[in-house]
């Protein structure tokens, strides 16, 4: 009986003992978050850590973990340019104070390398930018970080971001092009669109080419035949009737839809059809003139889609 009684008695104890422990342990991890929140991070980083100690199956088990990974990855100079990046990042007034950016990009000169460091370039970075507008000073810790092949490829890929903007936005379009191509492995899709635009400024050129010599033949055509060459017959003028009343059907089913592309096409249909009309009348060879005609309307097609829904050229690769 003594013994069943001793038993129980240790089995309680235990049992106090455990929730003693639980209860220290929670206090341990509310500690630490409230030190994290308050930027004691050596304290909060104890914080975790005994917390985990004391119960490492508890609920708050994974956040802590997570959290001491995360400051500790990040603890270069005993937390001190950790305490002051976040400073500036959690309050949205000072993460956009042009004053405060430059302060802390001065202070982060002294920063040991590592990973604050490199948070505090994009940091600044993306203040002085996009937020302040004033890419003349955000391109510097940009090109810092772009050029620091020992950061995350996350990083350096946002750094390239604003890079590109930053000189975009100073002016500098080849600059910025050159910048893309030279890191496409970090981000394909900012020098992809480099590569569209220049794409489309050759289809462009090319088409405003085909276009001329349109005119020039539609000219030619028009000294050696007289000015009746030029009067547009009555098929001219049906297929303009129609192509005009299909955008306007088009434009009223969805009105998203802008009749603009296809009222372009319409008129430099009926220009083109003249200009060679007028350059057959001559004596123009027909094949020629037939393949001139296809050409330049092709590059009407183009032309009226890239300056009313250039987002449809994607659709045709372009």
């Amino acid at each position: 009986m003594r013994v069943a009684r001793a038993l129980l008695i240790l089995a309680f104890a235990s049992s106090l003992a455990s929730a003693a422990r639980a209860d220290a342990a929670d206090d341990e991890f509310a500690a630490a978050v409230d030190a994290e929140a308050r930027l004691e991070l050596s304290r909060a980083v104890d914080g975790y850590r005994a917390a985990l100690r004391a119960r490492p199956s508890a609920s708050f088990a994974l956040r802590a973990r997570a959290r001491l990974d995360d400051l500790e990855a990040r603890g270069e100079g005993d937390y001190a340019p950790l305490a002051a990046l976040l400073r500036v990042r959690r309050d949205p007034a000072r993460a956009s104070d042009p004053g405060e950016l430059r302060a802390l990009l001065r202070l982060s000169e002294t920063f040991p390398p590592g990973l604050v460091r490199q948070e505090t370039w994009l940091l600044t970075a993306e203040g002085l930018t996009p937020r302040a507008g004033l890419p003349g000073e955000g391109l510097p810790p940009a090109m810092k970080l772009l050029s620091d092949e020992r950061a995350p490829v996350v990083l350096r890929a946002a750094a390239l971001s604003v890079a590109v903007a930053s000189k975009q936005a100073l002016g500098d379009h080849a600059g910025a092009a050159a910048l893309a191509r030279a890191h496409r492995a970090l981000s394909p899709v900012i020098a992809a669109r480099f590569d569209r635009d220049d794409r489309r400024a050759r289809l462009r050129h090319l088409a405003l080419a085909v276009l001329a010599v349109t005119g020039v033949a539609g000219a030619w055509g028009l000294a050696r035949a007289g000015r009746s060459a030029a009067r547009p017959g009555l098929r001219a003028l049906t297929f303009l009737l129609v192509a005009a009343s299909s955008a306007l059907v088009l434009h009223l089913y969805d009105t998203a839809l802008s009749p603009r592309p296809f009222l372009l096409l319409a008129a430099g249909g009926l220009l083109v059809e003249r200009a060679v009309s007028a350059a057959r009348a001559a004596g123009a060879p027909r094949v020629g003139l037939l393949t001139l005609g296809v050409g330049a309307v092709l590059a009407l097609a183009y032309l009226s889609l890239a300056s009313a829904e250039a987002d449809l050229l994607g659709d045709f690769g372009l």
